[in-house]
């Protein structure tokens, strides 16, 4: 790496005039073999055993295997078997710096420089991972002094025969919080390599608390790429008791909240290398750990879960480690953007936003955002369908389950998501096969199709809602549906593809999708679960896609952002890439969803349903 984004070939090699000198780089097998050295070169293919004599090392005459010369052919002459000169045979060496027209590149001073101040509120204390006094040794015009720590910070290597093998896979880099960092590589701890190589970071504070902690992680601008870095918290009774996964390829030097928790003692937090798709090619970095005490328990502690319709999926602004590596087997397409509704969300009793009071550490509230574009039940939680989440795949992207990421507690007030319209590609392909040829209105078997996946999926949605509130018994649960996505009213060249009919057929499955949905909750409130639904429908109606104000995009091409369809890419959708072949362009994964306008209509919807339902957060 030369600087971000030039990365350039760290071993050059030699090259030569032509594939037969090549070749001969290596000396041929007789060439070490005469009578200089008494070595037969008649007798080194033939297959004979040394053992009879008959080996083309004819020192010492006789098979006596004690003697130091058995079978050796000992070789102090020179030898050549290219011309180098003359011929120009050999090699020629491409030097990495020759000091002429390739010289030592001058020290990137801009290049990752560390984060010296922490930016976070007064009276937050800081453990660093060097120890307090210690000054780290920096690059030149980035050096950030001595580091002030409020706590303790150490390592723990799994064992092995007396050994310990994860030590020599960590490494350390000046950069991140206070110019210092540590980072290994990920590991399966069903591996034995990977039990081998287990690395374990812990961050002591250095004092009690007893009081509401949020509690924040440093992720360094490089050098951290799992989506899947397991932090387990210590809330002060010297056990593990919470968790917390998120992903650390933020690509900057920023806080990540890992939520709020009620101390009581001396708080840990725990990190190790292992992950649930380790494989010793991605980095996982320890860092700096802080801890934000806080008057009392926030209003609000917000789980934010689902599918697109609620990761913000077609209103752009998207997070990084959210919105990442095309082309390549990490790819995150799961797009959480900073304009989704629930960021926009005001909350009873509140004057600012979710996303507001996030982004400054508020002490109101405290919002755990997991949702995912492309997300189906299934990877939000286990359903009996049998279907079992492919975690590289769309709708998961190398993430863990929803509900197994930490953001679900008993100290959770409000859950809100939109799910369910992923499954068995419902909607997508019932959109696809109303826009090619064809009229899909007129096929009798078009409604009645789409409508029995509907109806599977209701079952696994019921289940996904009973385990969130088995993880959250004290939240309100409010399960948002789906908006008709074009107008029935309004043609427009986005509509190009789908006339009057196959509008109202789209919407009447729509409509049917958000009836099973509306009476599975009704269902379970009945039965003492604390969930409501929001439909949305008519807020939308006079802004779908093709109406004046829009709040739905139509056919977006694509790709917008890092997350979005490319040609290629091992996860991508094949049909979202039919519609664009013309250029290399996509179907993006931005069409018909809320754009900006759109999530600011979805907010107001779930405003105003908890105002009905009384929401207040926090007694």
């Amino acid at each position: 790496m030369f600087k971000p984004g030039d990365m350039q070939a760290g071993y050059r090699a030699a090259w030569w005039n032509n594939n037969a000198a090549r070749t001969r780089a290596k000396p041929p097998n007789m060439i070490f073999c005469t009578e200089a050295n008494d070595c037969d070169d008649d007798k080194i293919l033939d297959g004979a055993s040394n053992k009879t004599g008959m080996g083309p090392c004819l020192l010492p005459g006789d098979p006596d295997e004690t003697n130091p010369l058995y079978l050796k052919c000992w070789w102090h002459e020179s030898v050549k078997w290219k011309d180098c000169e003359a011929a120009a045979e050999c090699g020629n060496p491409v030097h990495r710096f020759n000091n002429a027209d390739y010289p030592e590149q001058p020290n990137e001073n801009s290049s990752y420089p560390p984060r010296c101040s922490s930016g976070l509120p007064s009276g937050s204390l800081i453990v660093d991972d060097i120890p307090n006094g210690v000054t780290p040794t920096g690059q030149p015009g980035h050096t950030c002094g001595t580091s002030s720590s409020a706590g303790t910070f150490a390592f723990d290597f799994a064992a092995s025969n007396g050994t310990y093998p994860g030590k020599i896979d960590l490494h350390q880099i000046g950069a991140g919080y206070g110019d210092h960092f540590w980072f290994t590589h990920t590991r399966k701890s069903s591996d034995s390599d990977g039990a081998r190589l287990r690395t374990t970071g812990t961050w002591t504070l250095g004092k009690t608390l007893n009081q509401w902690t949020r509690i924040m992680i440093h992720v360094p601008d490089h050098g951290a790429h799992t989506q899947q870095a397991k932090y387990e918290i210590d809330t002060g009774s010297g056990s593990y008791s919470r968790t917390r996964t998120v992903g650390q390829e933020r690509k900057a030097n920023t806080w990540v909240s890992l939520g709020v928790y009620k101390l009581s003692g001396t708080p840990r937090v725990k990190l190790t290398s292992h992950t649930l798709d380790g494989t010793g090619d991605e980095d996982v970095a320890w860092d700096a750990v802080a801890f934000q005490p806080l008057a009392a328990k926030p209003k609000h502690i917000v789980a934010v879960l689902g599918d697109s319709f609620t990761s913000g999926e077609g209103a752009g602004s998207y997070s990084t480690e959210s919105n990442k590596d095309h082309g390549t087997s990490q790819w995150n397409g799961c797009r959480r953007s900073a304009n989704a509704w629930p960021r926009k969300l005001v909350v009873p009793g509140s004057s600012e936003s979710l996303g507001q009071i996030s982004d400054a550490w508020g002490a109101s509230a405290e919002l755990g955002f997991v949702a995912c574009s492309g997300a189906m039940t299934k990877n939000v939680a286990y359903v009996p369908s049998g279907n079992s989440p492919q975690r590289h795949l769309e709708g998961q992207f190398h993430e863990v389950t929803q509900t197994e990421s930490g953001v679900l507690s008993p100290d959770t007030t409000l859950v809100m998501l939109t799910l369910g319209g992923n499954d068995e590609g419902g909607f997508a392909y019932a959109m696809q096969e109303c826009g090619g040829l064809g009229d899909c209105s007129a096929d009798s078997g078009f409604l009645p199709k789409y409508k029995a996946v509907v109806d599977r999926m209701v079952p696994d949605l019921r289940a996904v809602m009973e385990e969130v509130a088995r993880r959250a018994p004290n939240a309100r649960i409010v399960l948002m549906g789906y908006p008709e996505l074009l107008s029935r009213t309004v043609k427009c060249a986005g509509s190009l593809y789908y006339d009057g009919s196959e509008v109202k057929a789209l919407a009447d499955l729509v409509q049917y999708a958000n009836a099973g949905q509306k009476a599975m909750a009704d269902g379970l409130r009945a039965g003492g679960t604390k969930i409501e639904y929001a439909d949305p429908v008519s807020a939308f109606v006079g802004h779908s896609g093709c109406d004046d104000p829009e709040w739905i995009n139509k056919f977006v091409l694509g790709p917008n952002g890092d997350g979005d369809f490319h040609l290629g890419d091992p996860a991508a959708v094949p049909a979202a890439c039919l519609w664009g072949v013309m250029g290399g362009k996509c179907l993006s994964r931005e069409s018909f969803h809320p754009k900006d306008a759109g999530t600011t209509g979805y907010a107001e919807v779930m405003r105003q349903r908890l105002l009905a339902i009384g929401y207040q957060g926090t007694p």
